[in-house]
């Protein structure tokens, strides 16, 4: 039997500052998944207003974002309607 040589030894060794970057990133992507949460809800809850009271949407001062998310939600319902 031959003794093969052994490549060098690395130890990896986390900083602070590595770990601290990790977790921000991971933190970043929670908090962005719970502000896309957060807007698809809102979305969510202007367009089941829109479909059961209309008259309710009517009578709102939607904001510009309030705006948006009720368009986009028209938008996709009528996709979907148009799909089947």
């Amino acid at each position: 039997m031959t003794a093969e040589k052994a490549g060098p030894v690395v130890q990896v060794v986390d900083s602070d500052e590595q770990n601290i970057v990790r977790f921000g990133l991971v933190l970043q992507a929670v908090i962005c998944g719970v502000v896309l949460c957060k807007r698809w809800r809102r979305k969510q809850a202007l367009g089941r207003t829109w479909m059961r009271r209309p008259d309710l949407i009517e009578k709102l001062i939607l904001s510009d974002e309030q705006q948006e998310l009720l368009s986009e939600f028209v938008a996709e319902q009528k996709t979907r309607s148009a799909n089947g």
